[in-house]
């Protein structure tokens, strides 16, 4: 048995054991969700989880498709979450150059969800297509939002973008 084949049993057994994402996701602390209608159209405020006693957001903790960490000024996107920088180029961050991270960020979704016809994936989609990051103020997004992890929601469903069975078949398939 080759050594990757002896890992790959190995974190197949500790996850049986223990509550652990499986391969290619991560637990990551999320802290606002944006809600969407079919169309992409941003229904209400974000949703954020609630805040701590010096008043700032609090996270929940999800499995998000993930590839490792990343560095450097182009620092590929993440599938169906990132940053603010990237999901909504917005940051605080000086010399970040978050409407370029957005770029990056739409570019990738749209050419990776080309010829999708799951409902969520089109929302994201067209939320990506007509995104301008001036929208922030336009739509009094929290400037706690800035910086901080964000997934997608439709505004009739239960569970989120990432976790509808044509994204984690769309992931698993990169």
């Amino acid at each position: 048995m080759t050594i990757l084949a002896s890992l790959n049993r190995a974190y197949d057994r500790l996850a049986l054991q223990v509550d652990m994402p499986e391969f290619g996701f991560a637990a990551q602390d999320i802290y606002f969700c944006i809600i969407l209608d079919a169309q992409g159209n941003v229904t209400d405020k974000p949703v954020q989880w609630g805040v701590d006693r010096k008043n700032k957001p609090l996270a929940r903790t999800m499995n998000v498709p993930y590839y490792g960490g990343r560095s450097g000024s182009n620092a590929p996107p993440y599938f169906l979450w990132d940053n603010s920088a990237y999901v909504l180029g917005v940051s605080n961050k000086k010399d970040y150059d978050a409407v370029n991270r957005f770029e990056i960020f739409k570019k990738f979704h749209i050419d990776m969800l080309v010829g999708e016809s799951d409902e969520g994936l089109l929302a994201v989609t067209n939320f990506l297509r007509n995104w301008d990051p001036k929208n922030f103020v336009k739509f009094s997004f929290p400037e706690e939002m800035k910086d901080r992890n964000i997934v997608f929601k439709l505004d009739y469903e239960y569970n989120f973008i990432h976790e509808r069975n044509e994204s984690l078949k769309k992931w698993k398939n990169i």
